[in-house]
């Protein structure tokens, strides 16, 4: 039994087959990785990780621009940004992951690494104050906040 009407032009029919399963194939591969939120997130993570940090801005902006409650990209599109020592950016971008997620101690910590560099010293430690709160346990939060305080106090 054959799934061909025309039996006597097997080859043609299969080749045929072939490229529908290929561009099925393609399609779904297409809608699942690069119009995704979570796939333009964690490309921003590599190139964070590589260094290339306008790379990974633009990766969480398209992540946002998907899912604009997406706190993790915000979060990390804000670490880019300080890296590139645009601090005030990387404030806005904590301040929304924080909007979105009220208990994102590392949006917390990492807004208060902010302005630890900008040195508004007090501000920091207010924001290490809430990291510590959302996780008691957040060490680098503890240790940062201390060094804050002996900033201020110089």
């Amino acid at each position: 039994m054959s799934i061909f009407i025309n039996k006597g032009n097997k080859g043609w029919a299969v080749r045929h087959a072939y490229i529908v399963i290929l561009l099925c194939g393609f399609a779904l591969i297409s809608a699942g990785c690069s119009q995704d939120a979570t796939g333009y997130y964690n490309r921003g993570v590599n190139f964070n990780d590589q260094g290339d940090y306008d790379s990974a801005i633009a990766a969480y902006d398209r992540a946002i621009s998907i899912d604009p409650d997406y706190a993790g990209a915000y979060n990390n599109r804000g670490f880019s940004y300080a890296k590139l020592g645009e601090f005030e950016k990387a404030i806005t971008d904590y301040s929304r992951a924080i909007s979105i997620d009220p208990n994102h101690a590392d949006a917390y910590y990492n807004r208060g690494l902010a302005y630890g560099e900008m040195n508004e010293y007090e501000r920091a430690i207010a924001d290490f104050d809430h990291a510590i709160e959302v996780d008691p346990n957040h060490s680098r939060a503890h240790s940062n906040r201390g060094y804050s305080y002996a900033l201020l106090t110089k």
